[in-house]
Formats: C-alpha cells, structure tokens, sequence
C-alpha cells in the first residue's frame, strides 16, 4: 500500500493564505476544486512527484486557540508534515516571507547533523490550519534508510 494523501480542515478565511503556503514554499498546485454536499468544499492539491494534500474547508471547521506546536510540545497524534528540500536556506527565506512562524531549526548553528537516516539538517514552521511542516535536508541525497 501507499499513502494517497494528508488531509486537513481550514476555514473559508484561511483558503488562500493556505493555498499560497503549499504553492510557494513546497510546490504544490490545486489540481481540483468542488464543493462538498455536507457544504464547504474540498481542493486537492498536488507537487510534481504526485503526491497529494486534501484541505477541506468549512465555516464550521472549528478554530483552535492553541496549537501544540512540535518538536516543542508532545501531544499524542499527528505531529507534523515532513517534506524534503534541496535547499533549506531558500525554504527558510520563502517562510518567512510568507509569514510562517519559525518553531526550531536543527542544530541550531545551521549546519548538519547526524542521525538513523544519515547527514541532515531541519527547520520546523507553522503552516496555516496550525499544521506543523518540517522542511528536511540531506547533505547527500542517498536516503541511507533507518539504522538500529
């Protein structure tokens, strides 16, 4: 089996900032828009690798006043989004022009570091809907897979 994809509700006010989020920084395009019967509606979303998100819209999806933002805070559940980067530096500067809050980046200094899936560094962000993204890059693109 393989993962069709990730879904995830916003509200009508967030739609755009939310599509423009998933364009800009992580390349993916609606590929269907069409409304739901229960109301609201429902766009699917795609990046060349054919890998798709569902963001689901509605008035009465229900805005939460605190999200537990990881690595910083251990809820049980869906965590975060990770998705790899070619270049973390130019996915950290389109975040912040989009106005995504920058969580943590790992190490610290911005240089890389060592892990069970090899050399890599990270940047944790806030993504529109509350949604945690992390943003992963391998210093050599060999996905060594998972060790011990």
């Amino acid at each position: 089996m393989t993962m069709f994809h990730v879904g995830f509700w916003v509200q009508p006010a967030e739609v755009d900032r939310t599509l423009d989020f998933y364009a800009d920084l992580l390349g993916y395009e609606p590929v269907s828009r069409n409304p739901r019967k229960s109301g609201g509606e429902r766009i699917f979303l795609r990046n060349a690798a054919m890998q798709y998100l569902e963001v689901l819209v509605s008035d009465d999806a229900q805005q939460l006043t605190h999200f537990p933002q990881h690595p910083k805070e251990r809820v049980v559940g869906v965590t975060h989004l990770c998705f790899e980067t070619p270049d973390l530096d130019a996915a950290r500067a389109t975040a912040e022009k989009l106005g995504a809050e920058i969580i943590m980046q790992a190490p610290g200094d911005g240089s890389f570091g060592t892990s069970e899936v090899g050399e890599h560094r990270i940047l944790f962000v806030q993504a529109p809907a509350g949604i945690t993204v992390e943003l992963f890059e391998f210093k050599e693109r060999i996905h060594p897979g998972l060790k011990g």
